[in-house]
Formats: structure tokens, sequence, C-alpha cells
């Protein structure tokens, strides 16, 4: 599922295994017996530069082990997909004593990401409901209310369909473009909305229409 490589303890000691038996073709495997293993490992303590030493907790007494994996790519989603994946196999495959944790810099990264793009449309949603709020204090007009909240959020929707359609992943690169685009949908709400008011206090009977041209025009 996307992964070029996979290393761990394993194979380093299938590939001693494998050489402790003169690389005979039949022996290209992990052995049966636990205690060889623990042998098969012993070996590698020997060596001052033991390759297995960063995959493990402890070389004399190991808990906890290590495997490295290399995905095909880095994108958010596609890792997120590649964890849960290694999540169910894990639970599918090893003891229920067994934890698994998935970590790495990709990863932790991917987790800030999303966690850092939630409080951001969270942001959004609360800054949209206030600015509802605001105009309904102003104005003193719930159709103005709903109205700002709807011109608010519209623009947002529209770029998030935008970018969804052309595959674009909102990250903390691409939130920029959505944070400028609620800075101006902002903007724009506040200026029409006065604009209507004052034009429908004048009795304009196009205040609307006569306000959004005169903001968009202007």
């Amino acid at each position: 599922m996307g992964v070029l490589s996979a290393l761990s303890l394993a194979d380093f000691l299938r590939d001693a295994f494998h050489t402790w038996n003169g690389r005979q073709p039949q022996f290209d495997r992990l052995p049966d017996d636990s205690d060889a293993l623990a042998q098969l490992h012993f070996l590698y303590t020997f060596s001052p530069q033991d390759p297995t030493q960063d995959l493990l907790d402890d070389t004399i007494d190991p808990n906890q082990t290590r495997i490295q994996v290399r995905p095909a790519w880095a994108a958010s989603t596609q890792l997120s997909a590649l964890a849960d994946q290694i999540e169910a196999d894990a639970a599918a495959l090893l003891p229920a004593s067994a934890e698994v944790t998935v970590t790495g810099t990709s990863y932790m990264g991917r987790l800030v990401t999303q966690s850092l793009v939630g409080e951001m449309l969270l942001s959004a949603g609360m800054a949209i409901a206030l600015v509802g709020l605001m105009v309904w204090v102003f104005f003193r007009s719930l159709k103005l209310a709903l109205l700002g909240v709807l011109c608010s959020a519209l623009p947002l929707l529209l770029v998030l369909g935008v970018m969804a359609s052309a595959g674009v992943v909102l990250t903390l690169s691409t939130s920029v473009v959505f944070a400028l685009a609620f800075g101006i949908s902002v903007d724009d709400t506040v200026h029409m909305l006065s604009a209507y008011s004052q034009r429908k206090s004048q009795g304009d009977p196009q205040a609307l229409r006569n306000a959004v041209f005169a903001r968009r025009f202007r």
C-alpha cells in the first residue's frame, strides 16, 4: 500500500540465519526456534556498530522494537490511510497484549497539520457566527444577520469546493488561501450590509441589488 521499503529486526535475523547456513536458498528465512533467534541476535551485540541497536529499546533485554517504514508519498491523507492500515493489521495479527504505536516525523507532522487545520475550520465557523451576532447587534435585524452569515460562509465553501475538485489538500500552506478568502468575505459582507441598511432606510425598493452592485463596482 504505497510502501517503498520496510526494515525491522526480523530482516537482520533472517540475513544472519541465511549467512550462517552458507547463503543456501532454503535457509533464506527465520529459524523456527526462539532460542536460535536469540542466539542470532546475540551475535550482533559483538559488533562495534550493531545495526539492531536502533531498532530495540534495550539490546540485552528488549521490550520494544521498531519497524521502519518508508512510504512512497508524503501527502497527509495517504499517510493517514497507511497508519490506519498498519494499526488494523497489527490488531489482527499480533497478540492482544502487544501495543503498536505509529510514530515518525512525517506521521507526527501529519497529526499536527490535522489538528491545526481542524482548529482553523472551527475558528472560521465561530468567526462567521460572531459576524452574524455583530450584524444583529448593530442593525437589529435577524434577516441581515442571516444574510451576513451567508455572505461570509459562501466564499469559503466555494474555495473549499474548488480545492476539493482540483485535488488540493487543505494543509498549513494551502490554508493561507482559505484565510485570505475569509478576510475578504467578512470585509465585503460588512460594507455590503452597511450599504444595504442605509439604502433601505432611504426607501430604495432595490436596496439589496444596488448595495451589491455599488460594492462590486466601486
